[in-house]
């Protein structure tokens, strides 16, 4: 009997605990999720979805428990919050004496329903646990926080906790000086002429550009007692070089200047075959001897100038500004190696476009 009294309001403080039980199964699942995203994050592992299954599981787990296990009411505790409606307490009365048959018990349950006709059920309050509700809030943006640090780390997005750590045990780096210094007449283009490098990373990208009537002849270093040198027309820039120790680079610059050669003798006389010049014909009389005479020196005068004696003989001399090394034209080397020294610079990937310009502009000048 007491069971069909109180079913419409049982039903009522029913849904309030199951509300409580949701809150609390909730408190536990952003637990679980927030554990389980830290885990991921610290240790560095990509299945961030496995802390989202665990937060399903734990919430579908924990809400019937706490139902049933703690917050589900009893006949008491509904007549307890009827009678708080104005019956002091005769429903409680009636539950405590269900079973009794005896005179005041029967007229105790009569006077109960007819004060409980007056009450409507939804006057009865369905009210959430005000700490449940705070503690669920304060762990949702905790779990779903954190949980988005796990998607970002696993996406590359974030460093992980694992990264982080180990870069907090690790010792900083050592840092070594790379300076760049030019020798002749030239100047350096491209990265910082001091460059500070960690260990074991490598140098930004130097550009060498002549000065006029010079020309780049190497680069040079030296590592321990041994001195490295890069040279040729095609090695104008330096890069991709792993540092160790602190480095001074040199860029080596040569005129193009040559050594004038020495002028010979000018007008070549013919000479008599003991080596004394033949001496003028006294006998001015003889006519066709004096003009076999100068006949004969115009032919020497004219072999003279053939083999390169005389004043013929500077016609040998080449322009000075397109001799390497004294011997060697540019024009002998020229196109070999710009197509050289230009498929090497198209598959750097390191060199911005804007160093690639000036590289090219140098190169185009080269043969001029």
């Amino acid at each position: 009997m007491l069971e069909e009294i109180m079913k419409k309001y049982y039903k009522r403080l029913a849904k309030e605990a199951w509300m409580n039980a949701i809150l609390a199964a909730l408190i536990v699942g952003f637990s679980v999720l927030l554990t389980v995203a830290l885990g991921c994050w610290v240790f560095g592992v990509k299945a961030y979805w496995i802390a989202f299954v665990a937060f399903a599981i734990a919430v579908a787990g924990c809400a019937p428990l706490f139902y049933f296990k703690k917050y589900r009411p009893s006949k008491k505790q509904v007549a307890k919050r009827v009678d708080a409606l104005g019956l002091e307490e005769r429903l409680l009365t009636m539950a405590e004496l269900e079973g009794d048959n005896s005179y005041m018990a029967i007229r105790q349950r009569e006077d109960a329903k007819k004060a409980l006709a007056s009450v409507q059920s939804q006057k009865l309050k369905i009210a959430a646990s005000i700490p449940l509700l705070i503690v669920s809030c304060v762990l949702l943006p905790c779990g779903l926080g954190m949980s988005a640090v796990a998607i970002a780390s696993a996406n590359g997005k974030l460093a992980s906790g694992k990264d982080i750590i180990e870069e907090a045990i690790q010792p900083e780096p050592n840092v070594y000086v790379v300076e760049f210094v030019e020798v002749g007449g030239g100047i350096l283009e491209g990265g910082e002429l001091t460059q500070f490098i960690e260990e074991g990373g490598t140098i930004e990208a130097m550009f060498a550009i002549p000065d006029d009537d010079w020309y780049f002849s190497d680069w040079s270093w030296t590592i321990g007692t041994q001195t490295y040198t890069l040279q040729g027309e095609d090695k104008f820039f330096v890069a991709d070089l792993r540092v160790y120790q602190d480095l001074v680079i040199t860029a080596t610059f040569a005129s193009t200047e040559e050594v004038e050669p020495e002028e010979e003798g000018e007008g070549a006389e013919a000479d008599s075959p003991n080596g004394e010049p033949e001496e003028e014909a006294e006998d001015s009389k003889d006519t066709k001897e004096s003009e076999a005479g100068e006949e004969g020196n115009e032919d020497k005068e004219g072999e003279a100038s053939e083999n390169g004696k005389g004043e013929g003989s500077g016609g040998r001399e080449q322009e000075k500004d397109t001799i390497i090394d004294g011997e060697t034209d540019y024009g002998d080397v020229y196109d070999e190696h710009l197509k050289d020294a230009q498929d090497e610079l198209e598959a750097n990937d390191e060199i911005p476009d804007g160093d690639k310009e000036i590289v090219e502009d140098y190169l185009d000048n080269i043969k001029k």
